[in-house]
């Protein structure tokens, strides 16, 4: 609550209402009024019906201002963002004249004393006379003032602070990566400017070190035309050795167009020079690094694992047969790439995508662009999943680099149906099976004591096994767990595990489990609880893709030791010619 001095000086000042003039001619206060009373008299005195007759607080202006004024009237000029000055004719404002062109703005407000404050907004992100790829930003100047403001409750007056705009003031970030992203943004909402945000991100070179930076000539990546884009010709339309898009006829891909009201898709900016080799080694794995621009997108935030980084090809009529896109990439930790294909501006509705390359930087990267496509489609580099925070880092960033594209032809394409090549199995995934058949006798050694090989029948004629399959078999005697370990093995892709087993007990159990690496937990891939009677009965199961710990075989819940079970021709078998992976 203002105090009597206080309260003075102010109805002085606004010595031009008649209510409360008397009070500056240096009449005292009636001795019997309280500062409630004053409060409440000095706001009855602004309910007048006009604002021209209420305090206010004016800018003064130049002649050549938006508002021009005289004694009665103003009259507003037009102010626009981007308008260029031509020559010395052109009748430019003075709002407009400056770096960060602005508006005026009257804050009316009939319960603040005083009611009318003059402030102004900006009207664009960027300046208008600069060039579109600049990294300096317009930001409002605010400033505050004390203000007197009416309360509810009882209509008395109290002390208050108001905020204000003084002035729209061009700034340049700190943040480089800022600098690219907001380029991205102004760029393509260069038909109309949206409101201000605030900067708060951190820079990504203190983490990649060098000289790295912003290719200042042309900062953001290529952006879409909004009347469409222009089939390519030739596949070599899309090859980027240099990602020089100024003076280059070739590398036709652009950014998505959509990441200025989506902030789920990231932009691609360009950059140039060379990060920190040892920092280079810590963040992706590798000492190599980029020669002469490449392209670089990511967030030194937690980003939600769908906000993504499209770079999308021009438009390619179709595809005949396999196609393939390489190029050289860099990922920092949890950060995934992947290649995909789509019907023009579908955004991520995609029709195929490749599998997600995090690792082996900086390969390059080699995509098959499975069969022929007879419809025009584009194909999609989506780097996302910038989800890391540990170690004191955060969100993450991918680098792409000689980019190339190649099919056998883009424009009256034959009907030529994708075939996979034959897996290639490491020698070191028969070794892990080198028990599969038991006709080695190699193999006793490593089964363990509660197995045994045999080629003959084994136990008694009820409960053991009358008959070998093909020469020997192991078998397993109660009543104690048997276990069967085949160690650890990698699969580069889909196979099928086949064994035989013979079971004359209805006590006895075989189970078999898989643990992958990414897992200490391991997986029940089968299970055989019922006789087989006295008969070998085969079987096959799927293996996925990927690196295994071990494969198990357990045998138990066998009553004693005239209970067994046998087990024989444990095979890997590739499923496109459904014969053996390994020679017996």
């Amino acid at each position: 609550m203002p105090n009597l001095n206080d309260l003075s000086i102010i109805m002085c000042l606004l010595s031009f209402i008649p209510s409360i003039h008397s009070s500056c001619q240096g009449e005292s206060s009636p001795s019997n009024s309280t500062e409630d009373d004053l409060l409440l008299l000095l706001g009855s005195a602004f309910a007048s019906p006009t604002i021209d007759h209420r305090p206010s607080f004016s800018m003064i202006l130049p002649e050549d201002s938006e508002y021009s004024r005289d004694e009665s009237t103003r009259h507003r000029r037009h102010v626009s963002c981007g308008k260029k000055i031509r020559s010395k004719q052109d009748k430019i404002t003075f709002e407009q004249r400056s770096i960060c062109p602005f508006r005026h703005h009257r804050n009316i407000d009939y319960n603040r004393i005083p009611v009318l404050l003059e402030e102004v907004r900006c009207i664009c992100h960027r300046p208008s006379h600069l060039s579109s790829y600049t990294d300096i930003r317009c930001q409002p100047l605010q400033y505050k003032v004390p203000v007197l403001r009416r309360q509810s409750s009882n209509d008395l007056y109290v002390q208050s602070v108001e905020e204000l705009t003084l002035a729209c003031i061009p700034l340049k970030p700190t943040n480089p990566l800022i600098s690219w992203l907001i380029s991205g943004i102004d760029s393509i909402s260069i038909l109309g400017c949206s409101s201000l945000s605030s900067l708060t991100q951190s820079d990504p070179r203190v983490q990649l070190g060098g000289d790295i930076s912003v290719d200042s000539l042309s900062p953001l990546f290529r952006l879409p035309s909004p009347f469409g884009q222009v089939k390519i010709s030739y596949s070599t339309d899309l090859n980027c050795e240099s990602f020089d898009t100024v003076s280059s006829s070739s590398c036709r891909w652009h950014n998505e167009w959509s990441f200025s009201s989506h902030p789920s898709v990231l932009p691609w900016a360009k950059m140039i020079g060379r990060w920190d080799i040892s920092k280079g080694k810590t963040i992706f794995g590798t000492q190599e690094a980029p020669d002469g621009s490449f392209l670089m997108t990511g967030s030194p935030r937690v980003l939600p694992s769908s906000h993504s980084a499209i770079l999308a090809s021009d438009p390619i009529q179709c595809q005949e047969g396999d196609g393939f896109v390489q190029f050289r990439y860099w990922s920092s930790p949890m950060v995934k790439i992947r290649v995909c294909t789509r019907q023009p501006s579908m955004g991520r509705r995609f029709d195929w995508c490749s599998e997600d390359i995090t690792v082996g930087d900086p390969g390059p990267a080699k995509v098959i662009v499975p069969g022929s496509i007879h419809y025009t489609f584009e194909i999609v580099i989506e780097a996302y999943n910038f989800v890391l925070s540990a170690f004191g880092q955060e969100g993450g960033v991918a680098i792409i680099d000689d980019l190339i594209y190649y099919s056998s032809a883009v424009y009256n394409c034959r009907a030529i149906p994708h075939v996979e090549p034959p897996p290639i199995f490491p020698p070191s995934l028969c070794s892990a099976f080198s028990c599969g058949s038991m006709s080695n006798s190699s193999c006793l050694s490593s089964l363990g004591d509660n197995w045994l090989l045999s080629n003959t029948s084994s136990s008694s004629f009820h409960l053991g096994i009358r008959h070998q399959l093909h020469g020997n078999y192991a078998y397993s005697r109660g009543p104690s767990t048997s276990s069967l370990i085949f160690p650890s093995f990698s699969l580069p892709s889909h196979i099928l595990l086949e064994f035989c087993v013979y079971s004359p007990s209805e006590t006895g159990v075989l189970t078999i489990f898989s643990t992958i690496e990414e897992s200490e937990n391991r997986s029940e891939l089968f299970r055989l609880s019922s006789s087989t009677g006295h008969n070998w009965m085969c079987n096959s199961l799927p293996l996925e893709k990927g690196k295994y710990k071990w494969i198990e075989f357990s045998v138990d819940g066998l009553e004693n030791e005239w209970n067994v079970m046998g087990i024989d021709e444990i095979a890997l078998i590739n499923p496109l010619t459904h014969q053996p992976i390994c020679r017996r």
